[in-house]
């Protein structure tokens, strides 16, 4: 009888501690009271951008990142933004202002958002406004299917892309010559931890 008695009380001491623990972990349940963030994370070139080779993980700040596939060279900056309320469409704007003296030349530039290894980023192309060098778009993510009510995290990614020069000082030169600025913006609201 005894014995029955101790295992009684064991699984219930046992559930009792994994109720209690399930509560001290939760989240927040989404809160999304926790006031909005508006980033604007901009390089202006002629400003001497720092360039930094590709490597993870990427160090945060004002850097222009470089990386080669092929005869491609792709310079692009990078942000990443956490605690994101999931109840509305996480949205960017991304731009590049092309250098007036330098158009037109030979590019390719794409923004992306990135939340999960195991959902499809969501991925643009930009375009030229009005034929006046800049290249805009938005992009749009929902992240409600990944993180529910949790709060979200991003990264955010804009490239150049353009046939490289032979070297990476000659693809930064020429970088510096064509483009004029990039950069991402969005406002999001905060979620509490």
């Amino acid at each position: 009888m005894k014995n029955i008695s101790f295992v009684k009380a064991g699984i219930v001491a046992v559930l009792m501690f994994s109720l209690c623990a399930c509560n001290e972990t939760s989240p927040s349940n989404g809160a999304c009271d926790a006031g909005s963030v508006e980033v604007l994370h901009r390089i202006v070139i002629k400003d001497e951008p720092i360039f930094k080779k590709q490597s993870y993980p990427l160090p945060s700040g004002k850097y222009v990142f470089y990386s080669t596939s092929g005869d491609k060279a792709q310079m692009y900056i990078y942000y990443t933004q956490a605690n994101i309320c999931t109840k509305k469409h996480f949205t960017v704007d991304f731009t590049v202002a092309i250098a007036e003296t330098n158009r037109p030349f030979p590019l390719k530039i794409t923004g992306e958002i990135l939340w999960s290894a195991l959902f499809p980023s969501a991925k643009v192309t930009l375009v030229e406004k009005d034929a006046q060098g800049v290249y805009s778009k938005k992009a749009e993510a929902g992240l409600k299917q990944v993180f529910g009510d949790r709060p979200a995290e991003v990264d955010i990614y804009m490239m150049v892309e353009f046939e490289s020069q032979g070297s990476f000082d000659e693809d930064a030169i020429y970088f510096e010559d064509h483009i004029e600025s990039i950069s991402i913006q969005f406002t999001a609201d905060k979620s509490m931890k």
